[in-house]
């Protein structure tokens, strides 16, 4: 945009340098016609590259993961039915990890009002908000690096989550 800018007040100054439209003044109104044409083209292919981006953009928006609401987030206590700590979990916006198995980080990914864990080591856990208000660990079966998870599935056990705080 600022050649153009250039482009016209160049020509206003010849037109007002020489009072008159010369032969001069002719070739110097040829070359900057021609030089704004040139700049035409170039916005309009601009503006094809910008839409051909922004159609590329969206189906990689659509596939994207849902980051972790903030409810998610965090450190939490494991706890069984009789109050007992069995471990403790940290879910971050990259992933999550257990204190008892950090070899073996998990991926996540939000599904409604739960967090899906998948760990390295093959097991699948469930972060769920209950209706409640209360976070339940659904602990789910090891599954196999050429097997689907039944996410609907009977967990093996389940444990109260209790956030810890910062």
């Amino acid at each position: 945009m600022s050649k153009f800018i250039v482009t016209v007040i160049s020509l206003f100054g010849v037109l007002l340098f020489t009072g008159t439209a010369s032969p001069q003044a002719g070739d110097d109104l040829a070359k900057l016609k021609k030089e704004l044409d040139q700049l035409k083209r170039e916005g309009e292919l601009h503006k094809k590259e910008i839409e051909l981006l922004k159609k590329e953009i969206e189906p990689l928006k659509a596939k994207a993961k849902a980051m972790p609401d903030s409810k998610y987030l965090g450190r939490w206590k494991l706890v069984n039915e009789k109050g007992v700590v069995s471990s403790y979990l940290t879910i971050t916006k990259l992933g999550a990890l257990r204190d008892h198995a950090p070899k073996f980080p998990g991926s996540l990914e939000v599904v409604g009002n739960e967090v899906r864990l998948k760990w390295e080591d093959g097991f699948r856990d469930i972060l769920r908000l209950g209706s409640d208000g209360k976070m339940t660990l659904y602990a789910l079966d090891r599954v196999g690096a050429d097997e689907e998870t039944d996410w609907q599935g009977s967990p093996r056990f389940l444990l109260n989550a209790l956030r810890i705080p910062k």
